[in-house]
């Protein structure tokens, strides 16, 4: 008997600690606290903290490959010099 599967094809207990740590780190970069009172203005703000999460997050990402790629850069023209 195998694990219970998610419609996204992870096990539940993984698809579910993955989705805990994404609510941790919204949590942890912009408070727990919410200032609307109003259902509509409670998901408002909801929505605006996830969309700002993923916009800080693909930043990151997009600043974490561009120094990866200077690195390599950097290691070949090393590299080129030792071999002149």
């Amino acid at each position: 008997m195998g694990c219970a599967q998610t419609k996204f094809g992870m096990p539940k207990t993984k698809f579910l600690s993955t989705t805990e740590g994404i609510f941790s780190a919204v949590k942890r970069k912009f408070g727990e606290k919410t200032v609307s009172r109003s259902k509509n203005g409670l998901i408002a703000e909801a929505i605006q903290r996830f969309w700002n999460y993923d916009l800080l997050r693909a930043y990151g990402m997009k600043k974490v490959r561009e120094m990866q790629q200077n690195q390599r850069f950097c290691a070949q023209q090393i590299g080129d010099l030792h071999v002149v």
